[in-house]
């Protein structure tokens, strides 16, 4: 059993409900002298400026990202760089590569040269620090065909800038480069069983009979009260009184403008009196008449509520609906995340420990809160045939050494030697319980590898 002091927890992230993160593999990558036709495509480092003006190329494998993604569902894409030895600092330039390429053949006299820009003017000022660039936009322009993914070019931009950045052939501190890639609004649906038959109706109840009741006779309307009304008064008479004469108009001045004549004098005149008002008339209001008897007859009586009819049996229920397809190994489905592999050797890393490439950087997770059967696809770079194996772990209280506990699942890739990783794929045969940490180990070949796990 090896001792484990700690781990290194890469790729998967939970971002939001419905949203998470992907790594995906790094098919190929190399650097180019303008002017010069040698390959560098097995390169440990990739070289950005310098004397040569080098430039370097980068390509990812988008196919590796659930089936069925589209453009608009990529919310962040990050193209990260690991600066292994830094000559001179200065700044260099990220754009999209304008051709297809191949790591074993491209040189500077058949390569590719800057497309489309992705960031300029970055920063390079310290090794051992990684470079992270926004690469949203050629994600999205790579998805929905608007540009042809040949990968990403990086170039010199400006203060003299001598940069190693390191390759996936890198067995030192093996940072190769990583394009993580943020997915909203996707998650695959599990296939829908069967309906079951609907079960038979049962047989509705008789309705019962209607009561029935004789309403007895309607009583006689009283007769109407009779009396007279009171004459109506005499109107008064209207009053008279003569109303006073108009004044005069004012004569027209002359001149330029003459003086406004005077206003004549009102004329006067009484207003006749107001006649009297005629007496109110007068009259006895006619007596009300008697109310009629109020007619008499007896309710029918309610008739006798009917039995309730019998229930209908229950239907069957209906047949259980079939069972979704199984999972391919090579395609885990659930949640699925990516972390990165280390090159062979030991299962051990200290804290502060500086010098990584001493051996393999141990892989952690916690696969669900539920137990689950896990599952994990290796993209292996591996010189030789490789068997990748999952342990689980235990841990003492409040310590961060523990121990190998038991072999959860292996599975075998075979050794890697063009431009296109191989390929291995194992679900396990039982679940693992909530909260197990499981680490990878493996043994064969040296190299890098990416390993893709799920929950299932």
């Amino acid at each position: 059993m090896n001792t484990l002091r700690r781990a290194l927890l890469l790729g998967f992230t939970l971002t939001a409900a419905g949203a998470y993160a992907q790594t995906v593999p790094l098919t190929q990558d190399s650097f180019m002298n303008p002017g010069v036709g040698t390959n560098f495509g097995t390169a440990t480092t990739l070289n950005v400026g310098g004397a040569a003006n080098s430039q370097a190329l980068a390509q990812f494998d988008l196919g590796s990202l659930p089936s069925g993604v589209t453009a608009s569902q990529v919310a962040k894409a990050t193209f990260a760089l690991f600066v292994s030895k830094l000559t001179a600092a200065g700044t260099i330039n990220i754009s999209m590569a304008n051709g297809p390429w191949s790591e074993l053949t491209v040189s500077g006299t058949a390569g590719p040269v800057a497309a489309a820009a992705v960031a300029s003017g970055i920063s390079v000022t310290a090794a051992g620090n990684y470079i992270y660039v926004d690469a949203t936009a050629a994600v999205q322009n790579w998805l929905n065909g608007s540009a042809t993914n040949s990968g990403f070019i990086i170039t010199p931009a400006g203060g003299g800038v001598n940069a190693l950045f390191d390759s996936k052939e890198s067995s030192t501190t093996s940072h190769p480069a990583t394009l993580t890639i943020v997915l909203t609004n996707y998650g695959p649906t599990g296939a829908t069983g069967a309906t079951g038959a609907n079960g038979t109706n049962g047989s509705t109840g008789a309705t019962g009979a209607t009561g029935v009741g004789t309403t007895g006779a309607t009583g006689a309307t009283g007769a109407t009260g009779v009396g007279t009304t009171g004459a109506t008064g005499a109107t008064g008479a209207t009053g008279v009184g003569t109303t006073g004469a108009t004044g005069a108009t004012g004569a027209t001045g002359v001149g330029t403008t003459g003086a406004t004549g005077a206003t004549g004098a009102t004329g006067v005149g009484t207003t006749g009196a107001t006649g009297a008002t005629g007496a109110t008339g007068v009259g006895t209001t006619g007596a009300t008449g008697a109310t009629g008897a109020t007619g008499v007859g007896t309710t029918g009586a309610t008739g006798a509520t009917g039995s309730n009819g019998t229930n209908g049996t229950n239907g069957t229920n209906g047949a259980t609906g079939a069972t979704g397809p199984a999972v391919s190994a090579n395609s885990p489905s659930g949640i699925p995340f990516t972390v990165v592999g280390h090159n062979s050797g030991s299962a051990n890393w200290a804290p502060g420990d500086t010098n990584q490439n001493a051996g393999i950087v141990p892989t952690v997770m916690s696969i669900s809160t539920t137990p689950c059967k896990p599952a994990m696809t290796i993209y292996s770079f591996m010189g030789a045939t490789t068997t990748f194996t999952l342990n689980s772990a235990s841990f003492a209280a409040s310590s961060l050494s523990g121990t190998l506990t038991s072999n959860i699942m292996s599975c075998t890739a075979p050794a890697y030697s063009s431009g296109t990783p191989t390929k291995c794929g194992v679900v396990a045969a039982s679940n693992t319980a909530a909260d197990t940490p499981m680490y990878i180990t493996f043994g064969g070949g040296t190299g890098s590898a990416f390993v893709a796990f799920s929950c299932q």
